[in-house]
């Protein structure tokens, strides 16, 4: 009888323990005053994006649903932004138009250069045959060898 006794005590035991604990709980996702309750899941909003808000889609207290559009955001400062963009995209393609041209001109210095030169080496092999001939002076010849050079 005494161990019926300790064992119906034990188990008393255990279930106001077990009853202040599933209390314990419920109040703590259910907090309550006296005279109203509180019921929500506390949730984080945040744009994708930085911004400052235009338009509320909402009203307080509505209940909204996933994917739903709570707010919108002022777009001019991405429209600025994009705007900015397009002109720097704008002004690479003319750095590059420019640098293409400056190549082209570069090219075509190049090739005046070369043709100066076939020129001067043509007239330094006249020159040294006429001086071999005796035909021109050896001043003659140092100038066309210094205009080849």
């Amino acid at each position: 009888m005494k161990k019926l006794k300790l064992i119906a005590a034990a188990g008393l035991v255990l279930a106001i323990a077990a009853g202040l604990w599933f209390w314990w709980q419920y109040e703590d996702l259910h907090p309550s005053t006296q005279d109203a309750y509180l019921r929500a899941h506390i949730v984080q909003i945040s744009a994708q994006v930085a911004g400052q808000v235009a338009q509320v889609d909402v009203h307080e207290n509505q209940k909204v649903e996933k994917g739903e559009v709570l707010f919108r955001l002022d777009p001019a400062q991405y429209r600025n932004a994009y705007d900015a963009a397009k002109a720097q995209e704008k002004m690479a393609q003319e750095a590059v138009q420019s640098s293409s041209a400056a190549i082209s001109a570069a090219e075509q210095v190049v090739a005046s250069a070369k043709s100066a030169l076939n020129t001067a080496t043509q007239q330094l092999a006249r020159s040294k045959a006429l001086f071999a001939k005796g035909n021109i002076s050896q001043s003659v010849l140092e100038q066309q060898q210094s205009a080849e050079a």
